[in-house]
């Protein structure tokens, strides 16, 4: 079909591109500049951000004891390398190094952080490349250097910065060393460079669209400008959209906390309403908790960190266990809650905890997305596949609002909800579905959904466990319940000592502990937890209770020192870590430095008090 073109349709196109390409012209200079200051920045934030994680737990000895590759078979280099090159591994920075002047007044590399096969490995007392010198010449005079544009080699763009060491207590001493690092910024100058072109591309096209097509199509080139919006959104980085909703649901709860607090200290002679504010507080602090803990499940199964432990358990009391959990959620909706099961073999082996976790997940969910006296059945059945082996199926279903057929496609991916208006109407992150599958798959199954829209959906995947009989069962619990419930009266009078550095925490902690009638001494940081012990009599202290990271001496450091004297009680003395690290990596650290055990942040006191009661004799 041919148009005809008029002189004003003609002028009002020749308007239109001009003023299209005056605003995009506008705003393609503004997006360049902003685009760049955001690269440079959030380059220099990264940088900072591993210069105070590094500088807080350097070993400054290390400039003096390091000179040349002779001495790469001490301690304090092995140490040093090490901790560099995790640091390394764990931010993504392409080197990582330490450098100070020599004797000559020569810059020369002390601790290469890369892996040491690396051919570009650069051992002790290395002279720095020439054209480096003047940047680390003025860090050593004790300036922080962090450029404002990247530069450009013949193998990439690099972003590179120095920061100053300094000597003595909480390192602000004179300037002994320099910190160098180096990051590969190909991703983020190629990201800012499409950023760049793609204004003016847009203006170019969205111009001739405007001249050829004319405004007697305007409708459609709204629509087209509409659908590309759309396809830029979606291809957006659905980690940034999961960052979105989760600063939401912590802000949520958050509020709440601020909220009910005021509302105690305005109302503390209250009891009643003192105590329902402190009710929702409690509730609040849960709710926080299992958000952190769904971003930390869904990041160790991410990097492999989770492992599936198959034990012997009961599958007919887990069931039991799970009714009971999610009672209240169901009596608060008035569901009609259905659980049918019938098990040939109820004694197998498997991952009990991580089961419980998906099953809690799923029903969860159901009742979720299920409205008000709706229904929610779960039924599992087994069947045997042989004398040895059991297969169990389960399946929960609901009558709930259901999820389009189109987006149950990504329904199991992490930071995806099968629809983004339903944020707005309930609560959660996006990753219980996302964990429970990928759960269900390293256990060797596979989560599957039907849905349909306002009629409902159901899940149900098939694990194949192996069985056990009761006489076996009842062993395995009589070895696992070798330690009885722990006993309270044991722990009255007991003396502890606890490291701490944020007063908050070592009030609250000290508070909980004096309840249960532990004496409390208290250190601020792990030097002072060291002295107190090393001037401590025999059995003064029956345990010592260790937050990771503190000033002056982390509680990892401490824990190795404390080891290492001579006291009597050095070696047998429980040294529980009480961190908010709480990475499987985490866990494994604090073990390997002599701690008995680990405990995470937020503190279950009840775990707590179980744990001193299991180390103290």
């Amino acid at each position: 079909m041919k148009y005809k073109l008029s002189k004003n349709d003609l002028l009002v196109a020749g308007l239109t591109a001009l003023i299209v390409l005056f605003s995009f012209a506008l705003v393609f200079f503004y997006n360049y500049q902003q685009t760049h200051d955001d690269m440079i920045k959030s380059l220099q934030d990264r940088a900072l951000a591993i210069y105070n994680s590094v500088d807080s737990n350097l070993n400054i000895k290390s400039f003096d004891a390091v000179k040349n590759n002779k001495d790469m078979n001490s301690s304090i280099y092995k140490e040093q390398q090490e901790f560099l090159n995790n640091i390394r591994h764990a931010t993504g920075v392409r080197y990582l190094y330490t450098a100070k002047k020599n004797s000559k007044g020569e810059i020369i590399y002390l601790v290469d952080g890369l892996d040491l096969r690396a051919d570009d490995f650069a051992f002790p007392g290395t002279k720095l490349e020439d054209e480096v010198i003047p940047a680390m010449e003025r860090a050593l005079e004790g300036k922080v250097i962090l450029p404002d544009s990247i530069i450009k080699t013949n193998w990439g763009k690099i972003f590179v910065a120095y920061f100053p060491i300094h000597a003595g207590e909480n390192h602000r001493g004179k300037v002994i060393g320099l910190l160098g690092m180096e990051f590969d910024a190909n991703h983020q100058y190629d990201t800012y460079l499409k950023s760049a072109i793609f204004t003016p591309i847009v203006a170019i096209i969205t111009c001739l669209f405007a001249m050829f097509i004319m405004v007697k199509f305007y409708r459609k080139i709204t629509d087209l400008y509409n659908k590309a919006t759309v396809y830029a959104q979606n291809a957006s980085n659905a980690k940034g959209r999961f960052l979105s909703n989760i600063s939401h649901e912590m802000r949520t709860p958050l509020n709440a906390i601020s909220g009910m607090t005021r509302i105690g200290k305005e109302n503390i002679d209250d009891k009643k309403e003192v105590t329902q504010c402190f009710e929702k507080i409690d509730t609040s602090v849960n709710y926080l908790t299992n958000l952190i803990n769904d971003v930390l499940d869904i990041s160790r199964i991410e990097s492999g960190k989770t492992k599936i432990e198959n034990r012997p358990f009961n599958l007919d009391t887990l069931i039991k266990n799970i009714i009971t959990i999610i009672q209240n959620q169901t009596n608060e909706k008035e569901i009609n809650f259905i659980c049918k099961y019938d098990l040939k073999s109820p004694y197998l082996i498997g991952d009990e905890l991580h089961l419980q976790q998906i099953l809690v997940n799923i029903i969860g969910n159901a009742i979720k997305y299920t409205h008000n006296k709706g229904k929610v059945e779960v039924i599992i059945s087994d069947d045997n596949i042989d004398n040895n082996k059991s297969k169990v199926n389960f399946t929960i279903s609901d009558n709930g609002i259901g999820i389009e057929a189109k987006q149950l496609p990504t329904i199991f991916k992490a930071f995806e909800r099968a629809d983004n208006a339903m944020e707005q109407q309930y609560k959660g992150t996006g990753l219980g579905l996302a964990i429970s599958y990928n759960l269900v798959k390293m256990m060797g199954g596979e989560l599957k959904v039907r849905s349909e829209v306002d009629k409902g959906s159901s899940f149900f995947f098939d694990l194949e466990l192996n069985k056990i009989n009761e006489e076996e069962y009842d062993r395995y619990i009589k070895l696992k319940n070798k330690y009885p419930n722990h006993n309270i009266d044991k722990l009255r009078g007991i003396k502890i000592l606890l490291a701490e550095d944020n007063e908050i925490n070592r009030e609250i902690s000290k508070y909980v502990l004096e309840q249960n009638g532990v004496i409390v001494e208290e250190a601020v940081d792990g030097k002072e937890a060291l002295y107190k012990f090393e001037q401590s009599k025999k059995d003064y202290y029956s345990a010592i209770l260790m937050d990771i990271k503190m000033p002056v001496m982390d509680g990892h450091e401490a824990t190795k020192a404390i080891r290492n004297l001579p006291h009597p009680n050095a070696k047998d003395i429980p040294i529980i870590a009480v961190s908010a690290n709480a990475f499987e990596e985490d866990i494994e650290r604090s073990l390997m430095c002599g701690m008995n055990d680990h405990i995470s942040k937020p503190i279950d006191f009840d775990d707590l008090i179980k744990a001193l009661d299991k180390y103290i004799k």
